[in-house]
């Protein structure tokens, strides 16, 4: 039987500072109502895209539109350089 004492454990050690999915959110949540209201020092082009997609989503629940239009422009932007993609305007029928 091999001793325990000196077997190395299988899998990451634990920190004691582990958070469920549900809290990760909240924090992401909180993170981008506080660039959205507060504002940052880092120009948007350098924020994560999960940040400017929640970011989204309160600025058009607090009807910002100037925030909503800098934030999806910027997504806008993100997608065309990544995929070669034209972003066209659909509002002439």
């Amino acid at each position: 039987m091999p001793d325990t004492s000196t077997t190395k454990t299988r899998g990451r050690p634990p920190t004691g500072r582990a958070r469920t999915p549900a809290q990760r959110s909240a924090a992401l949540r909180e993170r981008a109502r506080t660039w959205i209201f507060e504002g940052s020092e880092r120009p948007i082009s350098e924020v994560a895209d999960s940040h400017l997609l929640e970011g989204l989503g309160t600025a058009y629940r607090a009807r910002l539109p100037f925030e909503v239009e800098r934030i999806a422009g910027e997504l806008l932007r993100r997608l065309s350089e990544a995929k070669s993609v034209a972003v066209t305007d659909n509002s002439d029928p």
